[in-house]
């Protein structure tokens, strides 16, 4: 019954995130308030982050930490996915913003950046062999 109580609150947090992107995809806003919510978003995840790490500090139990990232996973996906949106449909807007840089040295460092993610995503996977928590779990965890 855990698992179904669980599985149903992880669907209605991803439902509640699909109507968040489709909201940002469905809005006519200014330029003003695009940048806003695009740069917004993007800042909000670092004190995201250290709250889920605070609160998670305070009883650093597994059953916790598993609820914990569960929030902070679907609240950044709102947060990064909203900053998408709105870059990816305002781009036109932007045009203005372009980087003097050649379009060769804008592949090159695509191909780069997206080879050390794949990497770092790789690397996280392997060693935590897809487990929420490492292998060896601090004392503390329960």
């Amino acid at each position: 019954m855990k698992h179904v109580v669980e599985s149903v609150f992880r669907i209605a947090l991803l439902v509640c995130t699909w109507s968040i992107w489709m909201w940002a995809l469905n809005q006519r806003l200014s330029n003003g308030v695009n940048l806003s919510i695009i740069m917004g978003c993007v800042l909000l995840a670092f004190p995201l982050v250290s709250l889920g790490r605070t609160i998670l500090d305070r009883q650093p139990t597994t059953r916790r930490a598993a609820w914990i990232t569960t929030f902070v996973h679907y609240a950044l996906g709102i947060l990064f996915g909203t900053a998408i949106i709105r870059a990816v449909v305002t781009h036109q807007a932007w045009s203005g913003w372009m980087l003097p840089k050649p379009a060769e040295i804008g592949m090159v460092l695509v191909i780069i950046t997206g080879g050390a993610a794949l990497f770092s995503v790789v690397n996280l996977a392997l060693k935590g062999l897809g487990r929420l928590l490492p292998l060896h779990s601090p004392g503390n965890w329960r």
